[in-house]
């Protein structure tokens, strides 16, 4: 008589099914082995992406100088060498990382009366057009010395991250300009940066005409004066959640005070974009051997070789990670084995022959990994969920003094796992399962009938 079709599978399943309870004892041990297994892989790879996804994410051909001992005529022989080495761009600009900033309406503490006070700033003073800013950042843990730029976002909704400054414009970010009540119809205001008791860098009136992504969280408080209907903010930076936080403006080069400039040193800023990074690097170390450089091809190389330890690390965890779990499976499906000794005597008894045992406890054993393999991408899934949102929830943490640390990695936690932990992951889970199910399925064929029915 002709089979039916999956007759044999079928019938796999329903023995399954009758001997729920010693494969249930299995599959505890299955799915716990390849968690393990899959869980290991999966969380150093999210670790590695997310601890190296943003020096990674950045343009290698990018470098930055920066220095208060620079002059001009050294900076633009720099500039004018690197483009020998294939620089298609650079850019020149100065950054005060101390600077005080007031308008009318601001003030730093919260039980100070709405007035004039003074705020902590980051000024960059940039060209008429600037292809490049670079964050600068104080507070984030790991994260100084990096080349990150500034996105604009334009009041005009003009699609360009170059900046384009008059003399009267500048840019600001988004949480000061909505602390101060501004917006795209109404973006002017008065300003005053000062370095010192006795000179000013910048006042005037200016147009605020973009903005970039405040650095830190900012608590603000407006108030309206009810004869004149003037609106001022009284800015919080006291708290321990905002700490940190420095106001972000970015005004054309044009504007400044060259009675400043001479009084005071500038920090000043140069960016290079080249084919060749390394040569302009070395370059640069030549012509100003003193001077500090940051590269990102520089930092990929470091990322790529930690990453590339790591990975043989990685690899070896999980080879004695398998033998283990071979261990653990072998003993499981012995266990299982003997508590079928007296169907597998019977069937013997009526005529069974070894070949239709082996493909029936094969069949099952498949069944059985598989679904498990199921069971197990599942269980990690979800565990990879509750690991994203503990390590976001703890990516901004407080010292003892109640200042912020933020750590950029995690803000945004990616679930990530290789090509390679999934090949790996697949070769395991098939071998395991392939070469346990015939062992299963042999093992079963391999005892006299009488000894199966003795078992009983």
């Amino acid at each position: 008589m002709k089979r039916k079709p999956f007759g044999i599978l079928r019938h796999a399943l329903t023995m399954v099914r009758r001997n729920l309870r010693s494969y249930a004892m299995l599959s505890v041990t299955i799915i716990l082995s390849f968690s393990i297994l899959l869980g290991f892989m999966g969380y150093m790879d999210s670790e590695h992406y997310n601890q190296y996804k943003i020096p990674l994410g950045r343009d290698p051909s990018l470098l930055r100088v920066s220095t208060y001992e620079l002059s001009a005529a050294r900076a633009n022989v720099l500039q004018e060498r690197a483009a020998e080495y294939g620089t298609t761009h650079s850019v020149q600009y100065f950054v005060t990382p101390s600077m005080q900033l007031s308008t009318d309406g601001w003030s730093l503490a919260t039980g100070e009366p709405f007035g004039y006070s003074s705020l902590d700033a980051q000024i960059y003073f940039v060209p008429k057009e600037c292809w490049f800013i670079d964050k600068t950042y104080y507070y984030d843990t790991g994260e100084r010395g990096v080349l990150d730029p500034y996105e604009v976002t334009w009041l005009d909704e003009r699609e360009t991250n170059n900046v384009t400054l008059q003399p009267n414009e500048i840019i600001m970010d988004e949480q000061l300009f909505k602390a101060l009540g501004l917006s795209r119809e109404n973006s002017t205001l008065t300003l005053d940066v000062y370095g010192g008791a006795d000179y000013s860098w910048v006042e005037g009136a200016f147009t605020v005409v973009g903005t970039v992504p405040s650095p830190a969280p900012l608590e603000v408080e407006t108030y309206k004066e009810p004869v004149s209907g003037e609106i001022k903010a009284r800015v919080n930076s006291t708290a321990p959640h905002t700490d940190g936080y420095n106001a972000v403006l970015i005004f054309p080069t044009d504007v400044l005070n060259r009675e400043s400039m001479r009084q005071a040193q500038m920090n000043r800023t140069i960016i290079f974009y080249s084919d060749q990074p390394e040569s302009v690097r070395q370059l640069i170390k030549t012509l100003e051997p003193g001077i500090f450089v940051i590269s990102v091809y520089e930092s990929h190389e470091s990322a790529l070789e930690v990453i590339r330890t790591e990975k043989a690390t990685k690899s070896l965890i999980a080879i004695l990670l398998l033998l283990i779990l071979g261990i653990n499976l072998y003993s499981s499906f012995q266990n299982a084995l003997n508590e079928r000794k007296f169907e597998i005597g019977v069937k013997r008894a009526v005529g069974a022959s070894a070949f239709s045992i082996v493909r029936q406890f094969f069949y099952e054993s498949m069944l059985v990994m598989l679904s498990n393999i199921a069971v197990t991408v599942a269980v990690v899934v979800d565990i990879g969920l509750v690991l994203k949102l503990y390590r976001e929830a703890n990516a901004i943490t407080y010292t003892a003094e109640g200042h912020i640390r933020r750590n950029r990695n995690y803000m945004d936690y990616v679930l990530y796992i290789t090509g390679e932990s999934v090949a790996m992951f697949a070769v395991c889970a098939l071998v395991l399962t392939v070469v346990f199910s015939f062992i299963f399925a042999y093992k079963a064929t391999r005892v006299q009938i009488v000894d199966y029915l003795k078992a009983e």
